[in-house]
Formats: structure tokens, sequence, C-alpha cells
């Protein structure tokens, strides 16, 4: 049975969110879960090599997510073929009221 730190919440609102890894071109997605530790992105297409443990810097995403705007790093700790799971460097500063105000 698979165990999180932070509860993973399904967001109610389309939120886009461009990431970025050095050396590669950036893509776009659209973030299907959230927690403070990290999140899922849905890929329009399969990411251009292997994503795989990738630093990566997530940006686009709104002021109440990302209140500094300097975008969210973290690592890439899963990829399925249009699927990528992100654990961020750092926790959101989100207390549970916000996250839960972002769920279905």
């Amino acid at each position: 049975m698979e165990r999180r730190s932070f509860v993973r919440v399904p967001l109610d609102m389309p939120l886009f969110a461009r990431m970025e890894a050095a050396g590669r071109p950036p893509c776009s997605g659209m973030v299907v879960d959230l927690s403070r530790g990290g999140m899922q992105l849905v890929l329009p297409a399969p990411p251009e090599g292997n994503l795989l443990g990738a630093a990566v810097v997530i940006a686009g995403m709104p002021g109440d997510v990302d209140p500094t705007g300097a975008g969210c790093a973290g690592t890439v700790c899963w990829v399925t073929s249009t699927r990528c799971g992100v654990r961020f460097t750092h926790l959101l500063p989100l207390s549970d009221a916000q996250l839960d105000a972002l769920s279905v």
C-alpha cells in the first residue's frame, strides 16, 4: 500500500502549468491533483527524453498556489506516457483549508 506524506486533492478547476527542465524544451500540462509536497501533471504528449529524476521548475501557477510567482522547484519522481509526478523541493505554503478550497 502506497503511503503519502501529504494528502493530495483533486482540483475542481483546470490549472495549467509549464514544466521547465534544464536542457529540455518546456512543456505545458494540466495539474490534476496537488498536495503541499507535490503534484500530478497530465501532458498533452509524451515528454521528449527521459524526465525521471529531472530537476524541474513548475511555472505559471496562480498566486494562491505559488505566492512568490517564482515557480515551484521539484524533481520528477514518476513518469508514464502522458503523466508525471513532481515532488516539490520545498512544501507549498498552503494550509489544509487553502488546499481543501482547491479540491472538488
